[in-house]
């Protein structure tokens, strides 16, 4: 067990277990070029065991953009190490990206599927070679945000996309897990309102297969608070 201190303007949100106990971190640091305090760049980290830094590097964003990492996974089959996040375009619609990086922390794929909306990417998978992510989309011109999840194929192409149904208040899906490499599970929430209530979230548990189908969707609990990552 170890404490790792940052810098204050440094956020890492998410780390995976990586070779030989290592430990891979993404997240975001204020942008060198930053006009305003809300621009931001990729920020990953490299620490061993013992939680020494074997290296950090910053990938810039645009200028007047933002670049914000919030899950990263490690496959010690493939050895492949996928982070994904937003990348926001001269401050206006986020559109979900998906990186691979090397061991030394190199950009070997940079991919920024087009779904044709305002979209982030929240948690990422790799299965084989595919990246499953999920996150959610905004309508333009509206509230209603709708949970998704996609496969995103070695080239960069959208393999599949499922939406889960749009309200009009945070919906997403936080967490996506591997079962083995023909199964997945995730989890998605929706919030609602009964009567003059507070808002709560609906938690639901979900299973599909590799190709997108849904094989069950179950909602586990109402909350006033919210869960934000599964393990298996």
């Amino acid at each position: 067990v170890f404490q790792k201190a940052f810098e204050l303007r440094h956020q890492l949100i998410h780390g995976v277990k990586g070779e030989n106990g290592n430990n891979y971190w993404t997240g975001w640091k204020t942008s060198d070029s930053a006009t305003f305090w809300y621009q931001s760049d990729l920020y990953i980290v490299k620490l061993d065991s013992m939680g020494n830094t074997l290296w950090e590097k910053s990938y810039d964003a645009p200028m007047d953009s933002s670049y914000v990492g919030w899950t990263i996974d490690y496959n010690e089959q493939t050895g492949r190490i996928v982070t994904c996040g937003y990348l926001t375009k001269n401050t206006q619609d986020k559109q979900g990206f998906v990186i691979e990086i090397d061991t030394a922390g190199n950009i070997i794929h940079e991919f920024v599927p087009d779904f044709g909306h305002d979209n982030t990417f929240i948690s990422c998978k790799i299965i084989d070679s595919l990246v499953i992510v999920g996150g959610r989309k905004t309508y333009p011109g509206s509230n209603n945000r709708q949970p998704m999840v996609a496969a995103i194929s070695a080239d960069g192409s959208i393999a599949w996309v499922h939406y889960f149904p749009p309200t009009n208040n945070i919906n997403v899906v936080g967490d996506v897990v591997s079962i083995n490499e023909t199964e997945i599970i995730l989890l998605w929430m929706h919030a609602v309102k009964v009567g003059s209530s507070p808002w709560v979230w609906v938690h639901h548990l979900v299973k599909m297969d590799i190709t997108g189908n849904v094989l069950w969707d179950k909602p586990v609990f109402y909350s006033y608070h919210t869960v934000g990552r599964l393990k298996y």
